[in-house]
């Protein structure tokens, strides 16, 4: 008996309780979490989201849109109008637009939201080298994008060619899709 006195002093039993204590307390908090509806907002934050853990499937659809995300995709749908000579920009677009000439537009993105993912305000298209695309929406046209320069580092120049019958391209306003990826 003198020997289990002994080897119980006072630092052992110290550990003991401690981890008791540890073991139980994970325990307890399997049984009392078991649903994510029972944690409050903003109670897991992004540091403590293990990496591959959340999935496509696990994101309610149209919850993010592509100012949420570090490297956006922005997109502005124009709308030409012949007759007007006018040219507007369709809800759900990043950026306005300006008709300069027949068949030629400039098309400025909007820097809120190419920095919306709130890490810095000072992002536009030249300094994140982003890559352009346009499509023509209307008819077979040749769609060409030309900037952004310094001087307006958010825009950029659309022109928009028809192919005549005797084989040139003219000028001609059509509608387009343009789509920045930064």
């Amino acid at each position: 008996m003198h020997l289990i006195t002994r080897r119980l002093s006072p630092s052992l039993i110290v550990a003991s309780v401690a981890l008791f204590i540890a073991l139980a307390g994970s325990a307890a908090a399997a049984v009392i979490i078991d649903s994510p509806d029972q944690l409050g907002d903003n109670v897991v934050t992004g540091r403590a989201i293990a990496s591959n853990a959340i999935v496509s499937s696990d994101v309610v659809q149209e919850s993010l849109n592509d100012n949420d995300l570090a490297d956006p995709q922005l997109k502005i749908r124009v709308s030409s109008n012949d007759s007007t000579n006018s040219a507007a920009v369709l809800p759900d677009s990043n950026g306005s637009v300006k008709r300069v000439s027949e068949g030629t537009y400039n098309v400025t993105f909007d820097a809120s939201a190419l920095n919306a993912n709130g890490k810095t305000n000072t992002d536009t298209l030249l300094n994140n080298n982003c890559a352009f695309t346009a499509t023509a929406r209307d008819r077979a046209e040749l769609v060409t994008i030309s900037g952004p320069v310094p001087s307006a580092p958010n825009m950029v120049q659309v022109t928009t060619l028809s192919l005549q019958a005797n084989s040139l391209f003219t000028a001609s306003d059509s509608s387009f899709d343009i789509t920045a990826s930064c």
